[in-house]
């Protein structure tokens, strides 16, 4: 991918979405994290909102995977509050995983929690691979609040709306 390149992603399209996400697993130190500011910006550009929420969600997964947990949170907060206006389910559910995730391993996990549950609580189940993240999210936040036995049960929950992904990832669902 070069930067033309970037600016014609739709980010709004799964496709391209997971292409960045791929990216953001496979790099470490920050090589791509250019294309996520092309992403947002050609999203941006073009008026595409949602895109430019995703793009911020997935430049936080990036930012979590390399340990940036204040850039991480500043971007999962424009994400899930971009997200937020437009009510898609998955995207909110990817991106507010994060948002969580950050908080927990900045020792905020009440924060994470009232996250979840302002959300979350009340709602249909999540279908899916955004749900099985959401229900991993939700293991690991109740496992470090010592709530093993439902922590388990978030994490079998999840393998069982995903018994089609053919590999394990432990950085895409923990």
């Amino acid at each position: 991918l070069d930067g033309r390149a970037v600016h014609g992603i739709d980010m709004m399209q799964w496709n391209d979405e997971g292409k960045l996400v791929s990216m953001a697993l496979a790099d470490r130190g920050g090589a791509v994290a250019g294309f996520y500011d092309f992403a947002i910006e050609g999203s941006r550009r073009r008026g595409v909102l949602p895109g430019v929420g995703g793009g911020h969600g997935i430049r936080a997964l990036a930012h979590l995977l390399d340990g940036d947990l204040r850039e991480a949170q500043a971007d999962s907060e424009i994400a899930v509050d971009v997200l937020r206006r437009f009510g898609f389910v998955s995207s909110i559910a990817f991106w507010s995983s994060v948002a969580m995730r950050v908080l927990l391993r900045r020792g905020e996990r009440i924060a994470a929690e009232r996250l979840l549950d302002e959300l979350w609580a009340g709602r249909e189940r999540v279908a899916g691979c955004p749900g099985a993240v959401l229900l991993s999210t939700r293991g690991e936040l109740r496992a470090a609040a010592g709530r093993h036995a439902e922590a388990r049960n978030d994490f079998l929950a999840a393998a069982e709306r995903i018994p089609w992904l053919p590999f394990a990832n432990p950085e895409v669902l923990p």
